[in-house]
């Protein structure tokens, strides 16, 4: 039969176990490596955006990743899921009061590797585009390859995905004028980048392509640091339950 003592330490060491396991539920996104594949700035799947963020801290450029959402002052990068849900993407945009914000368009429809953890397979072009036509973007226009031309942030590139519509002021553009980063008219301190290869790990591996990228953020910069946001991600910081 048990004694005082030993019915004692089972339940501390329940106790212990069961305040772990809220911790860890409570904080999990903050321990969370971000190793899942997704096209976020903590992932080194394909679309995933981790050597921008290595590359952009070796040529010191100020960067820092955001799992709080917290307000914080530079060029904010925001890589939202296709369906972030409007109301996320605004509050995370309205919340930016100190830079610009680049929000990256998702490019590619992908699924979890199977047989590798933290890879993803491309199943193809990602055809769902309601990021683009609901709040807070509301754009209307078209997607499609371009020829590249002489612009030196996209040099190692012969074409690119770019837009052709209303409601974007050119920033970077194609050979024929297509955007490949523009700023929305209606909320000028939103850029969007229409092609997420030109940054992601799979589409920089090449030299040129890396100082392109490193030369494209830092122009956006503008001298300024750089935030990189995982929150829409699912990686955020959320409030402890406890």
């Amino acid at each position: 039969s048990f004694d005082g003592r030993t019915i004692a330490v089972v339940i501390g060491a329940a106790l212990i176990g069961f305040m772990a396991y809220w911790v860890l539920s409570a904080f999990s996104p903050q321990l969370s490596s971000g190793q899942n594949g997704g096209a976020h700035g903590l992932s080194r799947g394909a679309t995933g955006y981790s050597a921008l963020v290595e590359l952009l801290r070796a040529s010191g450029t100020p960067i820092q990743i955001n799992r709080t959402g917290e307000p914080q002052a530079g060029l904010l990068i925001v890589t939202p899921p296709p369906q972030p849900g409007s109301d996320t993407l605004t509050n995370v945009i309205e919340a930016h009061v100190d830079g610009e914000i680049l929000i990256v368009l998702p490019k590619w429809d992908t699924m979890a590797d199977p047989d590798r953890r933290g890879w993803v397979r491309r199943m193809g072009i990602d055809t769902d585009r309601r990021l683009l036509t609901q709040e807070p973007l509301q754009l209307r226009g078209q997607l499609g390859a371009a020829s590249a031309g002489n612009d030196p942030r996209l040099a190692g590139w012969a074409s690119v995905q770019a837009w052709q519509g209303t409601g974007v002021e050119p920033i970077v553009v194609a050979a024929d004028g297509r955007i490949v980063v523009g700023r929305l008219t209606a909320r000028r301190e939103v850029l969007i980048l229409f092609d997420a290869d030109l940054i992601a790990n799979h589409g920089i591996g090449e030299r040129q392509r890396a100082l392109s990228a490193v030369r494209l953020i830092r122009s956006l910069a503008d001298g300024r640091g750089v935030i990189v946001d995982v929150g829409l991600n699912g990686l955020g910081a959320g409030r402890s339950v406890l």
